[in-house]
């Protein structure tokens, strides 16, 4: 195939994407995942809108090789105001070609506020995490089953669960993290959405805190354990989930998410299972969350589903 061609090719199936979130974005939403590499037939390349600026990550050689292409492409569909690229071959931070319009319209990137979901967050593009888009679906339905609970969101970082929790009429909301900014972040986000449920915020590592919950004897009615995907731990993560179980009440809400490709579905249900048992309880799964519907699967590449998100009764 001629390098015309491919370029054609590559054009075609960039708008197709473009063309699919139409519907898959909530009209209401001005940000989300745009392209999502194989899931898309565009292996080695992620596009994320925030708002009037797109973050773009390319993570093979051959897609950076038609980078400028990419980026014309993207420009002519979209006219942002501002584009970032990651060059994530080799981790290096960001690139700027002279094709698309400088970063920020000239500026330094500095947070900016995004919509998802009727929920409102400060973000910044040249943080290595900026959002979590492919929880948007999970989250959603978390929120719809809280109302009157009270709630600890753990691995907070931005507080997405705990305000879709507020937005959900939770009373309560307790959000821990380890990160003193993500702490920050998750204060400024509930008083730019001007939540109503009361909240308290803890900078404490996850499994201590859970731990200090027990020994005090507090209990709550859902508990969210969201790791980061630097938790490869078959071990901790069974155990994070069982003092999760140990402080939730009778009928409690657990949410439980894992990212490591190896722990399936199947072996993920037993594993909660398993911290269930050992915490004299009983969980009963409720429903087996994916990644969000604008991180499609590749239906010959079924393992990029890469998202296990488990919601369990617990008695």
């Amino acid at each position: 195939m001629g390098k015309i061609e491919i370029q054609e090719l590559l054009r075609v199936r960039i708008f197709e994407a473009l063309d699919l979130r139409t519907v898959l974005i909530p009209g209401g939403d001005n940000s989300g995942r745009l392209i999502h590499g194989d899931g898309d037939n565009l292996q080695g390349l992620i596009v994320d809108l925030y708002d009037h600026n797109i973050l773009v990550e390319i993570t093979n050689s051959r897609m950076w090789e038609l980078k400028d292409e990419i980026i014309s492409t993207l420009v002519e569909a979209l006219e942002p105001a501002g584009m970032l690229i990651k060059d994530k071959r080799t981790f290096d931070t960001n690139y700027s070609g002279n094709t698309c319009k400088p970063i920020m319209s000239g500026q330094e990137p500095s947070r900016q506020t995004i919509s998802v979901g009727g929920l409102l967050y400060s973000v910044d593009l040249k943080r290595s995490t900026i959002h979590f888009f492919d929880q948007n679906d999970n989250r959603h339905f978390f929120g719809q089953m809280v109302e009157g609970y009270r709630v600890l969101d753990t691995f907070c970082y931005s507080g997405a669960w705990g305000l879709e929790a507020a937005q959900g009429k939770a009373r309560d909301i307790t959000f821990v993290d380890s990160d003193a900014n993500a702490i920050e972040l998750t204060e400024f986000n509930w008083k730019l959405n001007n939540a109503k449920s009361t909240h308290s915020t803890v900078a404490s590592e996850t499994l201590p805190y859970l731990e200090q919950c027990k020994k005090e004897g507090r209990k709550f009615d859902a508990i969210v354990i969201d790791p980061p995907v630097t938790l490869y731990s078959f071990d901790e993560i069974e155990l994070l989930n069982q003092r999760a179980i140990e402080i939730l009440h009778k009928g409690g809400l657990l949410v439980s998410s894992c990212y490591l490709p190896q722990l399936t579905f199947d072996r993920f249900s037993v594993m909660i299972g398993k911290a269930a048992a050992k915490a004299d309880r009983f969980a009963k799964v409720i429903k087996f969350g994916h990644q969000s519907s604008s991180f499609p699967v590749a239906a010959t590449f079924p393992e990029s589903a890469y998202l296990k998100c488990l919601f369990t009764r617990v008695y």
